[in-house]
């Protein structure tokens, strides 16, 4: 995990300095566990909260991309069958032609 920030504090505490012979080792030990336990809780839901976020972005991108392709591939297949549309009738032999529900 890395380096103790709370070394110096640990060690002090271990040779007699803060906390030492007074029957408040076991209420330190204790209060450091919750905190630890606390700190530890609350980086696991950000980190998550965080994936999430990247997850979730990085699904739009692809499903904005591909929807755009998809429309633009359906706009270009509209368009061609609206000109076919339009000009059925005008080009002789084209009145068999069947216009789109539009």
């Amino acid at each position: 995990m890395g380096a103790d920030p709370w070394a110096d504090e640990n060690e002090a505490c271990e040779e007699g300095g803060i906390g030492a012979g007074d029957g408040g080792d076991v209420e330190l030990e204790r209060e450091a566990r919750r905190r630890r336990d606390q700190f530890w809780s609350e980086g696991y839901r950000e980190g998550v909260e965080e994936g999430k976020k990247a997850t979730v972005q990085q699904g739009f991108n692809r499903g904005f991309r591909e929807g755009a392709a998809a429309g633009l591939a359906y706009g270009q297949v509209r368009g061609a069958a609206c000109s076919v549309a339009i000009f059925a009738g005008q080009v002789p032999g084209s009145s068999r032609w069947a216009t789109p529900d539009s």
